[in-house]
């Protein structure tokens, strides 16, 4: 495909759609057996099973989503998962969804659970047999009343993300095809992950914090199975049911998909349309929380005049903190002032930066670093968040990590669309960007320009570009036994 021109990608006008796979929906011996007898018309069964479909991969999906650094119940696939009622209007009618999953609920296809928000009570669902997330498949769908409806669902979706998210969803689509592993290749990759560096890190955070609960090797391959199963998902999706996939967050602003909180290590397996592999650059800020935590505390106060801020700018510019910032070694400075190793410093710094208000560490934070840290608390202590919502007392340190969300989101979103518009191969990831098949220096130079350009924009301070290439991991073909020990995991958390 020439990308020398801006790919409109999935949904648009101006290009005839790549022929892509077609929709699927959920079947289970058992399952089928019982929605039969319900809904004799197949049109309507199609449909059913489409929405049992969605609440099977969401069930995987929180539970694949869950850091990989925590203990993990195996339970936690039985969660129930929220699906909002206009993601199926399109297809079973907005009343019609309400009654049809209760009468599921009625004849224990799903059992049911709620939250509470402050606008209203919302119905969650799960499977009720657990049996029933293994051993099931996906079939195609064969009703053009179905398809028909899918394919408008997909329309309407796309049109309600901001501006932006329509431009860099479809580009995501359209490029990040597929995932070049099978069951096998996956789980030795994530074997040799644990071996490499899962165990170590959590060995040594269990040193210093005796409470700190470490996975053991069946817990770690169950989350992987997981995983495994959220990718193989995405793999057999057609287009628009991977609009499902994509979501932003009213907290940050953050766009999410599968890339985002799928093993880093998989993005150098991707595979485009065509079924290529894709050669990735990431490019990334080196210490990017400090430097865009330095730089929300920079930011103009508007109860202040312009004078005062111009005064309050400049004396926070001198500070230790920024300076360290600036110069790429807060985390050294602050194991230089503990007396501890860098990596412990990075987690003492985090600690500090987003604890609350009154406690201890950022007490600390003060006594080492002066004005930032009274500015920190300032922020944290504020009574109203940017939009104007009543914080409570134990929510209010959340105010300033929302803050930086925000202003990441927006400068990376720009970035993002700049390197798309100017036909380049990108994939998004939160606050990073890699770029596809960059077999030039002067396209690497171009990119680099970029993202340069948007950084400068939007923060005040100077900065560092980190630049890393993403390789195939071929040290999993020394432990030809790995996958081995997976069948017998596999046998032992059976289900």
């Amino acid at each position: 495909m020439n990308r020398s021109q801006k790919d409109p990608g999935f949904g648009s006008r101006n290009k005839k759609p790549t022929p892509t796979k077609t929709p699927t929906y959920y079947s289970h011996p058992e399952v089928d057996r019982i929605l039969v007898s319900l809904y004799p018309d197949e049109n309507e069964r199609q449909a059913i099973q489409v929405v049992l479909k969605s609440i099977v991969s969401k069930q995987h999906y929180k539970a694949a989503r869950r850091d990989s650094d925590d203990y993990v119940d195996p339970e936690s696939v039985m969660e129930h998962c929220w699906i909002p009622a206009e993601n199926f209007a399109h297809l079973l009618t907005r009343t019609g969804y309400k009654i049809t999953m209760d009468w599921l609920v009625e004849h224990q296809i799903l059992d049911e659970s709620s939250f509470t928000s402050a606008l209203a009570r919302h119905p969650t669902y799960r499977l009720r047999k657990r049996e029933w997330l293994r051993g099931y498949r996906h079939i195609p769908v064969t009703s053009h009343k179905v398809l028909k409806r899918i394919e408008t669902y997909g329309n309407y979706r796309l049109r309600h993300f901001p501006t932006i998210e329509q431009i860099v969803i479809p580009h995501i689509i359209e490029n990040f095809h597929s995932i070049d592993l099978d069951h096998a290749g996956f789980m030795r990759l994530w074997q040799w992950r644990y071996r490499t560096k899962y165990e170590p890190k959590m060995r040594q955070q269990a040193a210093q914090n005796p409470r700190k609960r470490v996975l053991t090797w069946w817990e770690y391959m169950q989350r992987g199975e997981e995983i495994w199963l959220s990718i193989k998902a995405w793999n057999d999706a057609s287009d628009t049911e991977k609009l499902q996939w994509f979501s932003t967050c009213s907290f940050g602003h953050r766009l999410h998909h599968p890339f985002t909180y799928w093993p880093s290590e998989i993005r150098a397996y991707i595979l485009d349309r065509r079924g290529e592999p894709l050669s990735l650059i990431e490019m990334d800020l080196a210490n990017s929380q400090p430097f865009i935590y330095a730089n929300t505390i920079l930011k103009s106060r508007p109860e202040l005049s312009k004078a005062a801020n111009r005064e309050r700018y400049c004396r926070l510019k001198k500070s230790e903190f920024v300076k360290q910032v600036e110069a790429h070694t807060i985390y050294e400075d602050v194991a230089r002032r503990l007396g501890i190793t860098r990596d412990e410093a990075k987690v003492e710094t985090l600690h500090w930066m987003y604890s609350m208000a009154d406690s201890k560490a950022q007490a600390l934070f003060e006594k080492h670093y002066g004005e930032v840290g009274v500015e920190a608390r300032r922020i944290k202590s504020e009574v109203t968040d940017a939009d104007g919502n009543l914080l409570r007392f134990l929510s209010r340190h959340k105010q300033l990590p929302k803050m930086m969300q925000r202003a990441e989101s927006a400068m990376f979103k720009e970035i993002w669309v700049e390197l798309i518009k100017q036909g380049h191969v990108v994939l998004p990831v939160h606050d990073a960007v890699y770029c596809a098949n960059v077999k030039t220096k002067t396209k690497q130079q171009e990119i680099r320009t970029i993202f340069k350009k948007g950084v400068k924009k939007h923060m005040r301070l100077w900065h560092h570009i980190r630049e890393e290439v993403m390789d195939r991991c071929v040290e999993i073909d020394m432990f030809p036994e790995l996958y081995l020990s997976t069948v017998e995991c596999i046998t032992i958390h059976s289900y």
